[in-house]
């Protein structure tokens, strides 16, 4: 019995110890958050990436030209409004 008590309490601990890490490094993330940017059928995504990059800060991933045009982004916390009311 004491056995059984002992291994709960490692694991608590374990499992405490892990916990409190995946979220410190998901709160230090200082390249922002993962999102689509889509943009109007007429633009150029590949042309228009490297300046909404410079813009906004973004860290730019994929570029979508034939499902929907636009780009996948990594936007820093408090650039995302600005970016959604840019034309």
């Amino acid at each position: 019995m004491k056995t059984k008590w002992t291994l709960l309490i490692v694991l608590v601990v374990l499992l405490t110890l892990v916990g409190g890490k995946t979220r410190s490094v998901q709160a230090a993330n200082p390249a922002g958050f993962p999102y689509i940017i889509v943009f109007k059928n007429t633009v150029n995504p590949a042309a228009e990436a490297p300046g909404l990059a410079k813009a906004y800060g973004l860290q730019t991933g994929f570029i979508y030209e034939h499902a929907l045009k636009g780009i996948s982004a990594l936007v820093p916390e408090g650039r995302l409004r600005a970016l959604k009311h840019d034309p």
